[in-house]
């Protein structure tokens, strides 16, 4: 898991559209092995059905074969005759496409008419086993006294050029009216039964096989000129959208770095999940705009303030609101701090200057008007106090003055009163 998510998106994409493809080929495999299977169930119940047709016929003919051999042989004196008789009913009958079916006659374990072996005519074959160890002969006479059954052994079995070959045999045996023990049975190797069904079951497995080649390829055809497209759709359109919601991400993060100065918005007009990010994101981005030119201004009117503190002016406030809550916590702050000032200080720290360069001067007529700050009180209350002590100087001076005349004054009589009496 953790591979696939460090993949690139397009990895991702590819790999979904290969899965979808192997998928589907994958698909067809499993079609293409039923078809195999549905052929090799059809071969086998082919073969079951033509299997039991054809037993029925065996039944059905084998039984008509032994009521028709009764009727011939119910007025016949001795046994010889009667086996005579069987022995050229069945002697040139034959059925099947390589003649290879054929009658024949035995009564109880010993052959008594068979065209294809007479050397077994007259052999007591009661212990004679087939490769397999079956007791054929037996077991078809068992079958033959139950009322008729059939019988599943390997023979030899008569080929086209006269030879013999030993072939796995259904037979089928059943008693022959007007008979002392004497059963009537014929067969069909399974060989031909098996040729016969797979020529019958092969019309229909090559038109399954036919049918399922053809649905396969037009459901290929179909995932090509359905699935292909889309997938090329898809992959052009998703990477579209990823390049222009990447796009306007860029140019706001440049924005935000101060690398540029204006915002592109994502120009996705699509009314997919892409579309409805596309316009959170500009929502957004017109949100984070706006905020820092909110901001902006706030800074600027801030920056103006300072100036207007600089220049002395103390009732200068930031009064523009930013939009970032520390800003506004800030703005609070230095507000807060400036309201001290001007409390503490005044109004304006120039007018505060001029009067005490008037005092420098030795000017004490002047005083800081609309005095509010401590600042500004104190120094009105210490020119009032220097002219105070001024206006008392100046009232002493006046005093000093008149006591200097007076004392001139009698100073100059006393000297007249000196010069006198030293006259006198």
């Amino acid at each position: 898991m953790k591979f696939y998510t460090n993949l690139p998106l397009k990895m991702k994409i590819l790999l979904f559209a290969n899965g979808t493809i192997i998928s589907l080929l994958i698909l067809m495999g499993i079609l293409y092995h039923s078809g195999q299977t549905i052929r090799e169930l059809t071969d086998r119940e082919t073969y079951a059905i033509l299997k039991n047709g054809i037993s029925d016929t065996i039944k059905l003919a084998t039984d008509s074969s032994a009521n028709l051999i009764g009727d011939l042989i119910k007025n016949a004196g001795s046994e010889e005759e009667k086996i005579a008789i069987i022995a050229k009913a069945i002697e040139n009958f034959r059925f099947e496409a390589d003649k290879s079916g054929y009658y024949f006659a035995y009564k109880v374990h010993t052959p008594v008419a068979h065209p294809t072996r007479k050397d077994l005519i007259g052999k007591d074959l009661s212990q004679t086993k087939d490769v397999n160890g079956v007791l054929y002969v037996p077991e078809l006479y068992k079958a033959a006294k139950e009322g008729g059954g059939f019988v599943e052994y390997l023979f030899s079995k008569p080929l086209p050029d006269g030879g013999q070959v030993n072939a796995e045999k259904l037979a089928y045996a059943t008693l022959i009216p007007n008979t002392n023990d004497i059963w009537i049975s014929t067969g069909i190797y399974i060989d031909n039964l098996a040729i016969q069904a797979k020529e019958t079951s092969s019309v229909i497995d090559d038109l399954i096989e036919t049918e399922n080649f053809r649905a396969m390829g037009i459901s290929f055809l179909i995932f090509l000129l359905i699935f292909t497209p889309l997938a090329f759709l898809f992959y052009f359109n998703l990477m579209s959208s990823v390049k222009s919601i990447y796009a306007g991400l860029n140019s706001f993060f440049r924005f935000l770095n101060h690398e540029e100065k204006s915002i592109e918005l994502i120009s996705l007009k699509s009314k997919d999940e892409f579309g409805a990010m596309a316009i959170a994101i500009n929502e957004n981005i017109e949100k984070t705009q706006q905020s820092l030119k909110q901001d902006t201004i706030a800074i600027e009117q801030s920056a103006k303030t300072a100036q207007a503190i600089e220049g002395g002016d103390l009732t200068a406030r930031i009064t523009e609101i930013p939009a970032n809550p520390q800003l506004v916590e800030l703005k609070e702050v230095l507000n807060r701090m400036l309201d001290v000032l001007q409390e503490k200080i005044g109004s304006d720290t120039n007018e505060i200057a001029r009067v005490f360069n008037s005092y420098t001067s030795l000017d004490f007529t002047t005083e800081v008007k609309n005095a509010q700050g401590s600042v500004e009180i104190v120094t009105n209350t210490l020119g009032d106090e220097i002219r105070k002590m001024l206006h008392t100087s100046a009232n002493f001076a006046k005093d000093l003055e008149s006591k200097s005349k007076d004392l001139e004054e009698a100073v100059r009589t006393l000297t007249e009163s000196s010069n006198t009496q030293a006259s006198s």
